[in-house]
């Protein structure tokens, strides 16, 4: 799934793996969880402000607007957030009126 800077997403996992680690499976081991998930709620909109990609399994991570997580351990850099964790926000582009159908049912006056 393709991500653009700007874009408002929702969450659609927060929960956290089991033990606090998770699987490469480009370097075939397993690692700690990189910081925490402060922040991420299930359900809860966020707007991208930055894309990178993950040096353990090349995938990539999105950075949100609204939660900026310090560096973690180590790390000079903010970590991000797996980008399977999203969805994009089905943005309508505008409401559709009941206004038209009301019209339509309204009786009409026939000229004689």
């Amino acid at each position: 799934m393709a991500f653009r800077i700007g874009q408002k997403v929702v969450c659609i996992d927060d929960a956290i793996p089991q033990g606090g680690t998770v699987y490469s499976k480009r370097l075939r081991c397993t690692f700690r969880l990189l910081g925490d998930l402060s922040g991420l709620k299930r359900g809860a909109i966020y707007t991208v402000r930055g894309i990178d990609v993950d040096w353990a399994d090349e995938l990539p991570v999105l950075f949100l607007e609204e939660i900026v997580r310090p560096p973690f351990h180590s790390e000079q850099a903010e970590t991000g957030f797996d980008q399977r964790r999203f969805r994009p926000l089905a943005e309508r582009k505008k409401q559709t009126s009941i206004a038209v159908f009301r019209a339509l049912l309204r009786p009409q006056k026939v000229p004689a």
